[in-house]
């Protein structure tokens, strides 16, 4: 069953309906925050009733743990491979947008399409935030995902978070005598 606002009971959608996450760790859908926000001129949490510091519901972070795709709607597979770097030009017509986490819970968000290989998602880490590669392991839902594959064959859509986990090569270790 997918997760639903609290507010206005409905699932949680990219838009409108994408859930916000305020500072007390409760989150709600965009619209209801723009509501509240509107009728009562501060953002305070439905739930505990904490005010947030920010006034701004389009500072808010969105939760994208929350807006998890069924994957049992995800069933073609189609090969290829094009992807468009963010900042180089708008997302294309098809495009996903996914969210990469490392080890720190530090997020990339990356717009790819949904028939690119792996490679390709690796290639735009690099071009985006200079993580290499070939020292790059990337999982999902438990699984580690094989270059040579496309997001479409792991059923990746919009808002789904691949975990990243990088090997780093250290120097040489002195030994006493």
């Amino acid at each position: 069953m997918a997760p639903k606002c609290k507010v206005c009971s409905d699932s949680f959608a990219p838009g409108n309906k994408e859930p916000l996450s305020l500072k007390c760790g409760h989150s709600f859908c965009r619209e209801c925050l723009n509501k509240i926000k509107a009728t009562t001129g501060s953002l305070k949490c439905p739930t505990c009733r904490v005010i947030n510091d920010t006034s701004d519901v389009s500072k808010l972070t969105v939760n994208y743990d929350l807006m998890t795709a069924s994957v049992s709607s995800c069933s073609t597979t189609i090969p290829g491979g094009n992807f468009t770097p963010m900042g180089s030009a708008p997302p294309s017509k098809g495009a996903i947008s996914v969210v990469v986490k490392d080890l720190t819970d530090q997020q990339f968000r990356l717009p790819i399409q949904p028939t690119s290989t792996i490679k390709d998602l690796k290639k735009v880490l690099q071009a985006q935030y200079g993580i290499a590669p070939e020292n790059t392991r990337l999982l999902f839902r438990g699984r580690r995902l094989e270059d040579n594959k496309t997001l479409n064959d792991y059923c990746i859509t919009t808002g789904n978070i691949i975990q990243m986990s990088t090997r780093y090569v250290g120097g040489d270790v002195c030994r006493r005598r």
